[in-house]
């Protein structure tokens, strides 16, 4: 049984109503989202009350609650799911109706600058790795030992662009989470770690294993965020020296247990073969009935 299973079991009942439980959950999540369109909307309005014309200087009004609300959200959801839902839920209203207030009595678009300022101060690592694709070429050279240029843009899932793989290669080198290998004439560039990208292992950890809980993950990538998960910092420890190996050339301390990064490996090969043979039956069902 799962540790939240542990807490839901002892947890003693409470007399709440589903009902009232929805509408407010709903309230919520109906003033985060409106908030985004209602500032879109009243951009024209905004520009004309703070006497500023320049579109690239306004987008900081909605930057700044951009920003906060990706980098808060895996953060908060899942803290309230180690701690208490209701205190999270409850906090995140307070910080979101804080934020919207100080905003509102903003009398120039550089209070809102000021403010997009504080927020990525008080989170930082925010501007590098709150963009998705950083997210995914990071996991994949990290988990799929995909270090050369063809190897990313072949082996997505998420089928990125070139262009795109390009400026996020460049923008992680320059961050300093990747080096480059300078490549001779006809040879391929190698991608590899920094110490700063080997020691996001923990977080990557505890995004699989708030994803396998909240969003639809296909199998292969749930077996290995769950083995992360059940693997615990002892796990993590041992991936990242043994990453330290392979990046940074660190030989690794020697160790009785198994390699973490062979563990991940085989439960990933284990899960996408289970797939192909699962889907087997299905595909040949088809060929006959065609």
């Amino acid at each position: 049984m799962s540790l939240l299973s542990q807490r839901l079991a002892s947890a003693p009942a409470r007399n709440v109503s589903p009902r009232q439980t929805l509408v407010i959950v709903c309230a919520g999540v109906v003033m985060a989202s409106l908030d985004l369109f209602i500032v879109n909307v009243a951009l024209p309005q905004i520009a004309r009350d703070l006497h500023e014309q320049s579109l690239g200087t306004l987008s900081w009004v909605l930057n700044g609650y951009a920003i906060v609300y990706a980098a808060l959200l895996v953060l908060f959801g899942r803290l309230a799911d180690q701690r208490n839902r209701k205190t999270g839920f409850l906090l995140g209203v307070a910080i979101f109706t804080a934020g919207s207030a100080a905003c509102g009595a903003a009398v120039s678009v550089r209070v809102h600058q000021h403010l997009a300022t504080l927020m990525r101060e008080s989170l930082p690592g925010i501007e590098v790795l709150g963009d998705r694709w950083s997210l995914i070429v990071i996991r994949d050279i990290m988990f799929g030992n995909r270090r050369h240029f063809r190897e990313l843009q072949a082996g997505s899932q998420e089928a990125i662009a070139s262009n795109i793989l390009a400026d996020r290669l460049k923008r992680l080198v320059h961050s300093g989470l990747l080096t480059r290998d300078d490549a001779s004439r006809g040879q391929r560039a190698t991608y590899s770690l920094t110490e700063q990208a080997i020691q996001l292992v923990p977080v990557f950890a505890e995004l699989g294993a708030w994803g396998t809980r909240h969003r639809p993950v296909s199998h292969p990538l749930r077996v290995r965020a769950e083995l992360l998960e059940q693997g615990g910092p002892q796990l993590w420890r041992t991936y990242m020296d043994e990453l330290r190996e392979t990046h940074l050339g660190i030989p690794s301390p020697d160790r009785q247990e198994p390699s973490a990064t062979a563990q991940l490996a085989q439960a990933y090969a284990d899960a996408c073969a289970a797939e192909v043979t699962a889907a087997l039956p299905v595909q040949e069902a088809r060929t006959a009935t065609s």
